[in-house]
């Protein structure tokens, strides 16, 4: 199947929202899981995982996940550089039940970790990243640690794969829904495609043929789709 534009993808949302009655949260939910199964599927619970979310969805994907995999006893901390009023409200409700499941869970300092999860930005970024997330993407970068990325690395084009700097040069990207354009091997490490809830009738009517896609399973390798 053909890779997808950022354009595509966020009209590709907006039928589902819209027409299909899924909502952000429903997308959001199933993002974060599976980003937690994969983690679960590629690391020990013995080593301390660092979730670094950013203030809209791609950071929400990341509460979601940090959610699951504290559930299951893994080590787990979340850090945001953002306040909690410059948070989406959906986000900002998935960091609220973080919180509630385990209070020291949340650091205020840049945590050293393993391995780190990029949830700063998704498919939307618009030029190399800036302020408090290029912050962010050079702290990952400094250690030494293996990192997953959501949808695509955090300063890579998801359009021309183009690699700004700073940007994350992650181990593994667990892509969403449907694969970005300026995804490949050499700049997103492992590639996973998951299922978030998109109905293939909202891919028909973008002329996007997803027939059957994830009919056997919800999370494919990039050779089970490229």
């Amino acid at each position: 199947m053909r890779k997808v534009t950022k354009e595509e993808m966020k009209k590709l949302e907006e039928i589902t929202v819209n027409d299909y009655g899924v909502s952000e949260d429903v997308l959001m939910e199933e993002a974060g899981s599976h980003v937690a199964e994969l983690i679960r599927r590629e690391f020990s619970s013995d080593i301390k995982i660092a979730i670094i979310c950013g203030k809209g969805n791609n950071g929400g994907d990341g509460f979601v996940a940090a959610r699951e995999l504290l559930s299951w006893g893994y080590n787990v901390e979340i850090y945001t550089p953002f306040e909690d009023d410059e948070i989406s409200d959906l986000s900002l409700k998935k960091l609220e039940t973080v919180r509630k499941i385990d209070e020291d869970a949340e650091m205020f300092d840049f945590p050293t970790a393993n391995a780190y999860v990029d949830a700063l930005i998704g498919y939307g970024l618009e030029g190399a990243p800036r302020g408090k997330v290029k912050e962010c993407v050079e702290k990952i970068e400094e250690w030494s640690a293996d990192t997953i990325s959501i949808d695509i690395p955090t300063g890579v084009d998801a359009d021309t794969g183009e690699p700004y700097e700073p940007h994350i040069d992650p181990e593994y990207t667990v892509t969403l829904g449907l694969p970005k354009k300026g995804l490949r091997e050499e700049n997103s490490g492992k590639i996973y495609l998951v299922d978030i809830g998109i109905p293939i009738g909202a891919s028909k009517k973008m002329s996007i043929d997803t027939e059957n896609l994830f009919l056997e399973k919800s999370v494919l390798e990039f050779e089970e789709y490229n």
